[in-house]
C-alpha cells in the first residue's frame, strides 16, 4: 500500500458526480477550558466530532486484496493513548479512502500530540505519516471578587 495523505477536519463532503472530497475546516489545534481531575489521561469529549481521513493507492503488483492500517494516537510524551486497527478490502479500483469518526480524546498534558497512520506489510508495520494536533488546556478565569472600597 502507498499511503496518499492523511488530514484531521471537522467535516467531509463529498462531491457525487466525481467522487472528490472536499475537507472542511482542517484542525491543527484544539483549546478546551474545564477543571480537570488529577488523573490522567483525561477523556476529553468533542463538542463536535471530527474526522481522520486517509487516502491510500494500491500498486498494481500487489496481489493481496486485504491490507491492515493502523491509526494510533499518541501523548505529547511518545506513549499510546489510542490504537485502532483495521482491515480495508481493496476491490477492483486501486484507489482507497478510509474516514473515521473521533468523538472523544485522551488528554494528558498540553503540547503536540500525533496520530500516527500505518499499515502491515507481512508481519512488520510500516509508519507512513505523522500529523500533529496541539491540545491546549486554558485554565479557567479565576473569578474577580469586588473588592471593598476603603474610606
Amino acid at each position: 500500500m502507498k499511503h496518499i495523505w492523511t488530514v484531521i477536519c471537522r467535516n467531509v463532503l463529498e462531491d457525487k458526480n466525481t467522487g472528490n472530497l472536499s475537507l472542511v475546516d482542517i484542525l491543527d489545534r484544539i483549546t478546551f477550558g474545564a477543571d480537570l481531575p488529577e488523573e490522567r489521561p483525561y477523556t476529553m469529549p468533542m463538542p463536535r466530532p471530527f474526522y481522520v481521513v486517509s487516502s491510500w493507492l494500491k500498486p498494481e503488483e500487489t496481489s493481496t486484496a486485504d491490507f491492515c492500517t493502523r491509526i494510533r494516537f499518541l501523548s505529547p510524551d511518545g506513549i499510546e493513548l489510542v490504537n485502532h486497527e483495521q482491515k480495508l478490502e481493496v476491490e477492483m479500483s486501486p484507489k482507497l479512502r478510509v474516514s473515521g469518526q473521533v468523538g472523544s480524546l485522551p488528554y494528558t498534558i498540553n503540547g503536540f500530540y500525533e496520530f500516527e497512520v500505518a499499515f502491515k506489510s507481512i508481519d512488520n508495520w510500516t509508519v507512513v505519516a505523522r500529523i500533529p494536533l496541539e491540545i491546549v488546556h486554558e485554565e479557567p478565569e479565576p473569578e474577580q471578587q469586588e473588592s471593598e472600597s476603603t474610606d
